[in-house]
């Protein structure tokens, strides 16, 4: 056919022969270090012309935070996810000392006959019996403070079983209720420290739980409509029957189930026609097998959501991540949205007239996949999503594969090349690309909410000696003055073989707060030999800490940024002020830190794409944007409180204006950086940096 060299930015031309039983044409373009962008053109006709653009870069680029903006693709929740509260403890105790004791009586009739004027019952001590409820009054509960051992009966609207904190109800047989919340009362509330154990709790007339101690059954059965399932931060609800059809979680007619707490299901949990499931972003959430009905939709907010195989009917599940989302065996979205720098991970996707809408660095990943009719909508700015196809099976679907915008698919294996089906039904639009295994030109760290992309073809290209300036707001997770002065420091790195030395000028403290700050390594577990810190900060030291989650090691920079810098813990502003009364202006201090790693690969892992400055509050500690919600040792609020604004921020040395210059105190950096808030809020103008008012600036 035809081949050629072309440098970046120009353009190459030919022309070439090609067999008229051929109507697509496949162009690929080879960068130095081998890696491949294919770009299939179909339906070529004789003598036509056409014209192709391979991507913004030829070489590998790493996710950076001076490019990462807020989220372009947002997870927003039903009202079903608000979260909910119930007794407080001096309620329950008030409730007790009102109550008749059900286990002291004769008569155990609490229906409508007036015998306790609150409607409150108690069972104390060990019960091994029932009670009766004919006609129960509205608002009659029965609070279990002891350990109750009921045979089977049914629970009678509208009365609520609370399990207060010294409770247990242990269930030989089943024990459903047909309490509503339409009349105003959950059917069982759980409070810290009860339990409720044995073989099921079910209801059928769309009664509320509240969980917020431990539930451990063989099987829910929440079989109502218009129910709700709420398990607390504190609650856990493990079902341990592994029958797929007869235990598990059954919900059914739009009931829905919220999860903040621990959720583990032995076999399947079974969700409602247009029920939601919701897992919270302190959640856990695993079962062996998920059944979305018709309409039905998971929503995952957690690092730590995770099923077998997906059952799902493939032309009806609604799937929304914002975190990392794992199915061990099949996945069968029907939608599906990504959100940025989230991914799931499956073992074999089938995508059967799918449409799936991906964020910013975000990451679909399979073993194996199956194209039968689907859309992938990556950004249309900002950094590339990723789609790990794996082994493409050619299942003779179609009509159209479409992947769309910026977003590469990465495949291990696909249909011959003379497969009508691979070259009439799969196409790259808008600056898709589909590329080969591990070619994709973007590295995206692995971390808590996502798995991961490197690129391994060749070195990866980045800024090996790069000098970044981070700047920092420290009243995460509430809104700042946003001069980002509050902490400023450079981070520059150079690299001899296997040793890397980082130098970290403190130039400024623009806070009335004690600050400490740290360095993680995003990713880079192990492979160190040594970290030796100089007394730059007067703290000189060797060593190191693993971060939460082995998500890289850490290297502690100081505890008191004002101590750093003036030698005392009086809270001034130091460097932000120029002038007047309060200006206390002294010189930059510089730390220096050697790492010695055991190989020159281990060194050239730490990259501007790895290097994770962050600083502490007292209460959280405040990262860059493509770690906002990674802790490195301590925490980190919770996302749905840091969706709106950005804390802190990394920007590279500019070859036109050098080093950052940060703004005065109280000087939004909007007022003098006039292409910030464009730069944060689409991705663009990331020279942004270079366009200042320079009046305003320290």
């Amino acid at each position: 056919m035809a081949k050629g060299t072309v440098t970046t930015g120009s353009t190459f031309n030919t022309t070439f022969d090609y067999a008229l039983a051929d109507s697509t044409i496949y162009v690929a373009c080879v960068d130095a270090n081998n890696r491949r962008e294919v770009i299939p053109v179909h339906h070529v006709t004789r003598g036509s012309s056409f014209n192709v653009t391979f991507g913004n870069t030829t070489s590998s680029k790493a996710v950076s935070r001076a490019v990462t903006s807020r989220t372009s693709v947002t997870i927003t929740d039903p009202d079903a996810a608000k979260v909910l509260t119930t007794y407080s403890e001096s309620d329950i105790n008030d409730m007790i000392d009102k109550a008749t004791d059900i286990t002291q009586v004769t008569d155990r009739d609490i229906a409508n006959k007036g015998t306790n004027p609150y409607n409150y019952y108690k069972i104390t001590g060990n019960y091994n019996g029932n009670f009766v409820a004919g006609s129960p009054k509205a608002g009659t509960k029965v609070i279990v403070t002891g350990t109750w051992t009921p045979s089977w009966m049914s629970i009678l609207d509208p009365i609520e079983i609370i399990v207060a904190s010294t409770g247990k109800i242990v269930l030989n047989s089943t024990l459903s209720s047909t309490t509503g919340i339409t009349n105003g009362a959950y059917a069982f509330t759980v409070m810290p420290g009860g339990e409720i154990s044995g073989t099921q709790i079910s209801n059928t007339n769309g009664g509320w739980l509240f969980n917020a101690g431990s539930i451990k059954v063989g099987y829910i059965d929440w079989a109502s409509k218009g129910g709700r399932i709420f398990n607390a931060a504190t609650g856990s609800i493990t079902t341990t029957s592994s029958d797929d059809y007869n235990g598990g979680l059954n919900l059914n007619s739009t009931t829905d189930f919220v999860n903040y707490g621990t959720l583990n299901v032995a076999s399947r949990v079974n969700a409602p026609s247009n029920g939601y499931i919701i897992n919270g972003s302190s959640g856990t959430m695993y079962a062996k097998s998920l059944n979305l009905n018709t309409g039905a939709t998971l929503i995952n907010h957690s690092s730590n959501c995770r099923f077998g195989n997906d059952v799902s009917n493939t032309d009806n599940a609604n799937y929304q991540t914002d975190c990392k989302l794992t199915f061990d065996g099949t996945f069968n979205p029907k939608t599906l949205i990504i959100g940025d720098n989230a991914s799931v991970d499956c073992g074999s996707l089938t995508m059967h007239g799918a449409t799936v809408t991906m964020g910013q660095a975000s990451i679909l990943k399979a073993t194996s996949s199956h194209f039968q009719s689907f859309a992938v909508n990556g950004p249309t700015s900002g950094n590339a999503a990723i789609v790990v196809c794996g082994n493409v099976i050619d299942d003779g679907y179609g009509p159209s594969n479409a992947f769309n915008n910026l977003v590469y698919a990465d495949y291990s294996s696909a249909p011959k090349p003379d497969s009508w089906w691979w070259n009439n039904t799969v196409f790259v639009n808008n600056g898709a690309k589909l590329v080969g295994k591990g070619e994709a030109p973007e590295t995206i760290p692995s971390g808590d909410c996502t798995v991961g992309y490197i690129s391994n073809k060749g070195p990866v290209v980045v800024d090996n000696n790069f000098c970044t300036t981070y700047c920092f707001e420290d009243n995460y997770p509430n809104a700042g003055d946003y001069d980002f002065n509050d902490v400023v420091f450079d981070v520059t790195r150079t690299i001899n073989s296997n040793v890397v030395t980082l130098a970290v000028k403190l130039r400024a403290v623009g806070a009335s707060k004690q600050l400490g700050a740290g360095i993680r390594l995003s990713g880079i577990t192990s492979g160190i030999t040594s970290v030796a810190l100089d007394n730059g900060f007067g703290n000189a030291s060797t060593g190191y800490q693993q971060g939460l989650n082995s998500s890289g090691i850490v290297i502690p920079l100081f505890t008191d940024a004002h101590k750093v810098l003036t030698g005392s813990a009086n809270r001034v502003f130091v460097n932000t002020e120029k002038s007047g009364t309060d200006a206390v202006n002294v010189d930059p201090k510089t730390l220096t830190i050697t790492i010695t790693c055991e190989s020159a690969d281990v060194a050239n892992k730490i990259t501007s794409a790895t290097v994770d400055p962050y600083i502490t509050n007292g209460s959280y500690e405040v990262h860059t944007y493509s770690w906002i919600n990674n802790a490195a040792l301590g925490k980190v609020a919770d996302k749905v409180e840091t969706g709106k604004y950005v804390w802190a921020i990394g920007v590279p040395k500019s070859a036109i204006t050098g080093i950052f210059k940060y703004p005065l105190e109280y000087v939004p950096v909007t007022d003098v950086y006039s292409k910030f808030a464009s730069w944060a809020q689409h991705a663009d103008n990331t020279v942004w940096y270079d366009t200042y008012d320079s009046s305003k600036l320290y």
